[in-house]
């Protein structure tokens, strides 16, 4: 893990474009009128739950690797949580807009323990740094 993270320090925009991306696609999958999606076959809760482990896993390693703002770096975790957490909350009203998608709690609190996990997968991963 060690030298995983040793290159993308070198060169974190290769992170930094995963992430923009991933956010974007995420922007706008979540902006389609269900019946327009393909039916993919796990449950609506694991689909929140995996969309916002890997945003979070992909935001809490941007702010490890970036050597720009030490604060950040500092608070990477609870950084990347609020962030997640205030996102999902955006996303969550954003789709009570969107006809066939609904705004649910149970959807936002699905898109938090993803949160919650992808932030400490990174934090167990990449502890000693």
């Amino acid at each position: 893990m060690h030298n995983i993270l040793v290159k993308l320090k070198r060169n974190p925009r290769i992170l930094y474009a995963s992430l923009i991306l991933y956010w974007v696609i995420l922007i706008i999958l979540t902006s389609v009128p269900t019946t327009s999606l393909p039916k993919v076959g796990i449950s609506d809760k694991l689909q929140h739950f995996f969309a916002y482990f890997v945003l979070a896993l992909l935001l809490n390693s941007s702010f490890l690797v970036q050597r720009k703002y030490q604060f950040s770096f500092n608070v990477k975790s609870l950084l990347s949580l609020l962030i997640v957490v205030l996102y999902a909350i955006f996303d969550e009203v954003h789709q009570y807009f969107i006809p066939g998608r609904f705004c649910e709690f149970s959807d936002f609190i699905a898109d938090v323990i993803g949160g919650i996990a992808g932030v400490l997968l990174v934090y167990f991963l990449f502890r000693r740094n």
